[in-house]
């Protein structure tokens, strides 16, 4: 049963983790570690794990601020895949998460009432970010400034024809 645990973990393995993995496959294929999971984890777990996957996790959420032009549904999902790491509690989350949030959505947020539950809160969210989205579509001037701050990442042959 171990070797399917440590196959299963190997085909999470990238970069330098991978290339000592294939490594020992190749010249020590009858290795342990193959075998076992507890020797798998002595193995790669010191020299590629991270040592504190939910440090890690706090410090990449405190560094995820959401960009104006961003939508919240998208965002939401990579927010919420840190925070889930974090273990911290709903109201926590909901702190940081309207912390991150841009300040077109926050002036609408200081206008309505206060959602202390996280479901209720993301809905609201949403909800705003859906009303700012469908007030843009109906005007494309709003977009100039969206596609002249995106205009320098075009390759030059669309730029300049």
């Amino acid at each position: 049963m171990d070797h399917l645990h440590v196959a299963f973990a190997s085909s999470y393995l990238k970069d330098t983790a991978l290339q000592h993995f294939t490594a020992i496959l190749m010249y020590q294929p009858d290795h342990v570690l193959f075998q076992s999971w507890r020797e798998f984890l002595y193995e790669f777990g010191p020299k590629f794990g991270i040592p504190n996957t939910q440090g890690e996790a706090e410090n990449l959420l405190m560094r995820m601020m959401m960009r104006k032009h961003k939508k919240f549904t998208s965002y939401k999902i990579q927010f919420e895949s840190e925070a889930w790491e974090t273990g911290w509690n709903w109201v926590t989350i909901r702190y940081v998460l309207k912390w991150l949030l841009p300040k077109r959505i926050l002036e609408v947020l200081a206008l309505a009432p206060t959602q202390r539950d996280y479901p209720r809160f993301t809905a609201l969210v949403e909800q705003i970010d859906r009303q700012y989205w469908e007030s843009h579509s109906d005007n494309p001037d709003s977009y100039q400034s969206l596609w002249r701050s995106h205009l320098y990442q075009l390759p030059d042959v669309i730029r300049y024809g």
